[in-house]
């Protein structure tokens, strides 16, 4: 075994336990978590969920910190949770977690994907800012165009800050459950953060879920022509 081959092994290994796949998912949307908040989600003892939660910041899956009483955990950053999407995209049985599957419309229509808006509302809102050009997509590649500049300027974004993270600024990510590409990166993150301090979406009733406001349902329309009941999953 080479060392790129042990490099690549040991994260496997620490995503391929059941339990810390059910916490790495739910920490999936973007939230930081106690131990005890991801025992309960993960269905173990609080004793088990900080075993597993010690080995995934001892390999640098997770950070953790202190506030208070309480430890918070939470995805590293952009990059890991980037791979784990890949992951969930991979997976012979890709898309709805296992232990919503009963339950899936909600996680199919609109979700969080770390820190970008997915789900069928995420894909529509790509397949918007493509048809209006404001956006060209080519494979993996994803650039701005200069129309596209001048319409997130208008929602008030700040693109010139959002360029100098140390991280992609717009790149596609193909949805795990619709199989075409949404918006990622810090462009993404940043209007996803912008539309939930303006109230378009709201935490929904399942982990990583978002359901859009009345006022969500105007706005989108609005600024993007899409009409999100229309999207919605009949149950």
């Amino acid at each position: 075994m080479t060392k790129l081959d042990a490099r690549i092994s040991f994260p496997a290994a620490m995503l391929a336990d059941p339990t810390r796949e059910a916490m790495v998912m739910s920490l999936m949307d973007g939230r930081a978590y106690t131990s005890k908040e991801l025992a309960s989600l993960a269905h173990v003892t609080p004793q088990t969920a900080s075993f597993h939660l010690k080995k995934m910041v001892d390999a640098q899956l997770l950070t953790c910190h202190c506030q208070g009483r309480h430890v918070y955990y939470r995805i590293a950053g952009p990059d890991v949770a980037a791979a784990i999407e890949a992951l969930v995209r991979i997976a012979p049985t890709p898309g709805v977690p296992a232990h919503l599957r009963g339950q899936a419309a909600p996680f199919l229509f609109a979700r969080r994907c770390y820190d970008h808006l997915a789900g069928r509302l995420g894909v529509a809102v790509a397949d918007q800012v493509a048809a209006r050009e404001f956006i060209t997509l080519s494979g993996i590649d994803c650039e701005l165009t200069e129309a596209g500049e001048r319409f997130f300027d208008a929602l008030g974004l700040d693109l010139p800050a959002l360029r100098r993270r140390k991280r992609s600024f717009l790149r596609p990510c193909i949805d795990c459950t619709e199989r075409k590409p949404h918006l990622a990166g810090a462009l993404a993150a940043a209007l996803l953060d912008q539309i939930t301090e303006e109230g378009w979406v709201v935490p929904g009733s399942q982990p990583r879920t978002l359901a859009v406001t009345p006022k969500g349902q105007r706005r989108f329309k609005e600024t993007f022509g899409i009409t999100p009941r229309e999207l919605k999953i009949s149950t």
